[in-house]
C-alpha cells in the first residue's frame, strides 16, 4: 500500500468518525451541510500529513536498535545473551577466543552496545568450567601434562575479561565421576597440612588450592558440582560437591571436622554394608 492509500484510509476513518459524534448531536443538520462540513475540515488533515511525507520518510531511515526504548533494548540482549543451560568456558588456551565468539558477536557491535549487554552476558549466566582433579588427589603425570580442564586456564580467562568479572554472578566448577571417596581427607595433607585450622572454610581451601582465590571474585560466586550418576550410560546427575561428603562448604576447615567428616564415612559405609548383607539374607531366604 502506497503513502498516499495510507493517508486516505486514515482520513476516511476520522471522517466516519466525526460524522457519527456529529450525527448524533445535531440529529437534524442537513445532510449536505454535515458533509460539506467534514470535506472543509478532513481536506487540511489529509494534505497536511501528505507534506509530512518526506519528512517521515527521512527519519525513519534514521531509526535504529539504538532508537529503541532501554527497556526493549534490553528484552533484546537477554534473548540473545541468555543461556538457559549455561556456557561452558573452554577447557583450554587453543579455542580460549573462539568457542564464546558466537556468543559474544553482539557485544562487539559498537562501544554502547557492549555497555549496555555485558550486564546481561556475564551478569545473567551462568558458567561453567570442567576440572579434570581435585587438590592432593593422586594424578598420573599425563593427565597433569593434559591441556585441558586446568584451573590456571580459567584464570586466565577471567583476567582476559578484565573488569567484566567483577560482573559475573555464577562460576559452576564441575567435577567427573571418579572422585575419590577420601577427597576431604587428601585435602588435609596438601601444602603439609598448612591450611588446616587457619580460618578458611572448606570452600576457600578449595579455591585457594586451585588457585582461584585472588581471581577477583567472591568465594559464594564458584559453586563445586560432581557428577554423582551410577551409570556411566545415564544422563548426568549433578550434585553439590560437599553435600556429597557429609559437609557444609561453609564450614570452616579445621581437624575437627576432618574428624567428624571421617567418622561419618566410617557410619556411611557400615550402614551400606549392613543393606547390603540384609538383602543378599533376604535373597537367600527367598
Amino acid at each position: 500500500m502506497s503513502f498516499a492509500d495510507e493517508v486516505n484510509d486514515v482520513v476516511a476513518s476520522i471522517r466516519d468518525s466525526i460524522a457519527f459524534q456529529l450525527r448524533s448531536q445535531y440529529p437534524y443538520m442537513e445532510t449536505a451541510t454535515l458533509e460539506k462540513l467534514l470535506d472543509d475540515s478532513v481536506k487540511p488533515l489529509k494534505l497536511g500529513i501528505l507534506h509530512q511525507e518526506p519528512e517521515m520518510q527521512e527519519k525513519k531511515a534514521r531509526s535504529s536498535f539504538m532508537s529503541l526504548s532501554p527497556e526493549l533494548r534490553n528484552m533484546i540482549y537477554e534473548m540473545a545473551l541468555f543461556d538457559e543451560g549455561g556456557v561452558q568456558i573452554p577447557f583450554d588456551r587453543t579455542f580460549q577466543t573462539t568457542r564464546l565468539r558466537r556468543h559474544t558477536a553482539l557485544l562487539c557491535v559498537s562501544r554502547q552496545i557492549n555497555e549496555e549487554a555485558r550486564t546481561i552476558w556475564y551478569g545473567m549466566n551462568t558458567f561453567k568450567y570442567h576440572l579434570c582433579w581435585l587438590p592432593g588427589e593422586p594424578v598420573s603425570p599425563l593427565m597433569r601434562s593434559a591441556s585441558f580442564g586446568r584451573p590456571e586456564y580459567l584464570n586466565e580467562w577471567l583476567k582476559q575479561i578484565g573488569p567484566n568479572v567483577a560482573l559475573i554472578k555464577t562460576i559452576e566448577l564441575t567435577l567427573g565421576r571418579a572422585i575419590d571417596p577420601q577427597w576431604l581427607t587428601r585435602l588435609s595433607i596438601v601444602h603439609g597440612g598448612s591450611l588446616i585450622d587457619t580460618g578458611l572454610t572448606v570452600h576457600q581451601t578449595m579455591l585457594h588450592l586451585y588457585g582461584l582465590a585472588d581471581a577477583g571474585l567472591a568465594a559464594e560466586v564458584f559453586q563445586m558440582k560432581v557428577d554423582f550418576r551410577h551409570d556411566v550410560e545415564g544422563p548426568e546427575r549433578w550434585a553439590d560437591l560437599y553435600e556429597t561428603a557429609g559437609i557444609n562448604g561453609q564450614e570452616l576447615f579445621t581437624r575437627k571436622l576432618l574428624a567428624g567428616c571421617i567418622k561419618w564415612k566410617a557410619t556411611s559405609h557400615e550402614q551400606s554394608l549392613t543393606g547390603s548383607a540384609a538383602h543378599a539374607s533376604l535373597h537367600i531366604k527367598l
